[in-house]
């Protein structure tokens, strides 16, 4: 196998990204860039340089019709809790060509390149409820991350113990019974008749994901590497919440990626 640096996966990421953005256009299915993906586009573009994936979102409807669509006819390759194929509470497209090892987990969750697809869900219309909720997800999350930790190591000796019945208590319950239940929790409000939406699967931002859905209620093109791909039509808003003050470049300390080192089969 070929050793593929990352500016090498790059193509290959975003080949399936127009895979997955020509077959939803074809089948009237939306679609936004999202997080760090419709950063790189507004930035830079495309690719934020030292970023390795792409995150699309869909609304939930959307989500879910391109499961069922992509089950009785498989035309892009998919891993999700929905069809027992993930560990994960999202979708993610894979690249079967690619084999990959992430270096800071026991296990890697997808074993080829891929593109995060995450569906975005109803929020409470109370900011204080959605808090609440963030508390009960947040439990999940950590969880998750606890269950696939590398027993036995830490940035300390005593942070390496103190991790393990957390880990092992993760374990038991097991990454697939988390992942729905998280699954289950953003599911709680019915995105159609929600003011405010997200995502609340891997809600990483917390709060900052709860945004207005009249935001995402229009779609514009932006560039992406020599593409255009949807993204919401307030993606100043959206990137200003999130990130503030976006178009000013991070300290190199929080230029962060994957760790990951990925082989062309």
């Amino acid at each position: 196998m070929k050793k593929l640096t990352s500016e090498e996966c790059k193509p290959r990421i975003l080949n399936l990204l127009v895979e997955f953005a020509d077959y939803c256009d074809t089948n009237n299915l939306r679609y936004y860039l999202l997080g760090g993906t419709l950063l790189g586009a507004v930035r830079h573009k495309g690719f934020i340089p030292w970023d390795d994936d792409i995150d699309v979102c869909m609304p939930r409807p959307d989500y879910e019709r391109f499961i069922e669509l992509q089950s009785k006819n498989k035309k892009i390759e998919f891993r999700c809790i929905e069809n027992n194929t993930s560990d994960l509470p999202f979708m993610k497209i894979i690249d079967k060509k690619t084999f990959v090892r992430q270096l800071y987990t026991a296990e890697s969750e997808t074993s080829n390149l891929w593109v995060d697809i995450f569906p975005f869900d109803g929020w409470a219309f109370d900011e204080q409820q959605s808090k609440k909720d963030m508390k009960k997800w947040n439990r999940w999350h950590w969880l998750s991350v606890y269950a696939q930790v590398k027993m036995g190591e830490g940035t300390t000796k005593v942070r390496a113990i103190l991790k393990l019945p957390m880990a092992l208590g993760a374990r038991l319950i097991g990454r697939k019974n988390i992942a729905r239940r998280m699954n289950e929790l953003a599911q709680k409000y019915d995105y159609e008749s929600s003011e405010w939406v997200g995502n609340f699967v891997w809600a990483c931002y917390g709060i900052r994901e709860r945004v207005p859905k009249e935001w995402f209620s229009q779609r514009v093109k932006l560039a992406f590497e020599g593409h255009e791909f949807w993204a919401p039509k307030e993606w100043d808003k959206y990137l200003s919440q999130i990130y503030g003050d976006y178009m000013t470049l991070p300290p190199e300390d929080k230029r962060v990626n994957h760790n990951m080192e990925v082989w062309l089969k």
